[in-house]
């Protein structure tokens, strides 16, 4: 095959192609929302493989902008189908590791909000006792 162009087809290989408009069976539509095994919601926003967005960003995003480094949102109620707004609640990844590890994460939404703001002094007096060491 040296010096030849492309790959070599026999004739009757053309027949078989995709034609021009021709659309997969599996194609997605753009807007789908799908489950994942996870348990989060997935929308796909547009024609690429890595153009599907987790609704609950998309609307935290429209109304607040995007997310600083650092930060990730939790659903306030436990529910990963539930994106309102008023569900989420924006959170550092330390103050989720402690709210993972002390178990704080409850069904209720204002138990949850409460359960963060202690997750939050738990990780303020563990970072004094650890300057206080060294």
């Amino acid at each position: 095959n040296k010096g030849k162009k492309g790959m070599q087809m026999p004739p009757a290989a053309v027949l078989t192609q995709f034609k021009p408009d021709h659309t997969p069976h599996n194609k997605t539509p753009i807007g789908t929302i799908r489950k994942k095994t996870d348990g989060y919601l997935w929308r796909k926003t547009g024609e690429g493989a890595r153009d599907w967005k987790q609704p609950h960003i998309l609307n935290w995003e429209e109304i607040h902008g995007p997310l600083p480094e650092g930060q990730m949102l939790i659903f306030l109620d436990g529910d990963h189908e539930n994106c309102a707004v008023e569900n989420l609640l924006p959170v550092t990844n330390k103050i989720n590791l402690e709210m993972n590890r002390s178990h704080l994460r409850m069904d209720d939404a204002e138990l949850t909000r409460t359960a963060s703001q202690l997750a939050e002094l738990n990780t303020i007096i563990h970072d004094k006792k650890r300057k206080k060491k060294k």
